[in-house]
């Protein structure tokens, strides 16, 4: 027989809460997992963000003030840095005379000529500011401000996926707790379960199951529990309850609390 869910205000342990609701499908550990590499993302976004900036900013004015000159390498290293990156050590003298010692991440070529053909005591071109030589760079050498936008791209799309799992779930929970205030309980059937997996174990469970709403009429659906071991005991063809929007009973869900223990 079906009826209404009682109103969260009527379950003395709030059992209908959002809260409540998202630990029973998701988990806190997985939310706090979830929020703590939000933070560490939007970190890092930040702080490459800002360093691609920078890049920016330096090539740009080099282009518009700096000083042409002839600098020498005095060192390469290939594969020295984080990553693999190859540098070019090179010197200069500014316009005050004084030397001038630099290390920069290079590309593949080296205005126009291959990394591993150039020879210590090649001359090079490169620009420098003025007011302060320190702050110079290989004319062509794109190589730093290339390697900080990547950075910053994929942080950035790091922190997309992040929030829109966070998002997702926080609609899902959103609207399921609707439905057990509001929604309308019934006994449904499964139809398969499908474990998720990936390479570091299993990471929730799909149900498919059909029921039928107050006319009769019978309704397919999929609903994802995170927690797997809330569907240890669905089998295909197990009785399952469902809560359905009785104005839309496309919007529905498994009724958790019934089948946790």
């Amino acid at each position: 027989m079906k009826r209404d869910i009682p109103h969260i205000g009527n379950d003395q342990n709030d059992q209908f809460g959002f809260f409540r609701v998202y630990r029973d499908r998701y988990g806190m550990d997985q939310f706090i997992a979830l929020l703590i590499l939000g933070i560490m993302a939007s970190l890092l976004v930040f702080v490459t963000g800002r360093s691609a900036y920078k890049g920016i900013k330096k090539y740009n004015k080099l282009q518009k003030e700096g000083v042409l000159t002839t600098a020498y390498v005095f060192d390469i290293a290939f594969g020295g840095g984080w990553m693999g990156s190859n540098f070019v050590y090179y010197q200069f003298y500014d316009l005050n005379n004084q030397l001038v010692e630099k290390k920069e991440q290079v590309g593949r070529k080296v205005q126009g000529k291959l990394l591993e053909d150039i020879k210590k005591g090649d001359k090079i071109q490169v620009r420098f500011l003025k007011d302060s030589p320190s702050i110079c760079q290989i004319v062509g050498n794109t190589g730093p401000i290339i390697t900080r936008i990547v950075f910053f791209v994929f942080f950035t799309i790091m922190w997309l996926v992040i929030f829109a799992i966070m998002f997702s779930q926080i609609a899902r929970t959103v609207e399921v707790v609707s439905l057990y205030k509001h929604g309308i309980i019934t006994k449904g059937i499964i139809l398969s379960k499908e474990i998720k997996t990936t390479r570091k174990g299993i990471y929730g469970i799909d149900i498919s199951y059909q029921f039928k709403d107050t006319q009769g009429k019978v309704y397919i659906s999929k609903d994802r529990i995170r927690r797997i071991e809330l569907g240890d005991n669905l089998v295909e063809g197990s009785p399952i309850t469902v809560i359905y929007n009785p104005n839309n009973p496309r919007k529905n869900a498994i009724y958790i609390k019934n089948f946790k223990q």
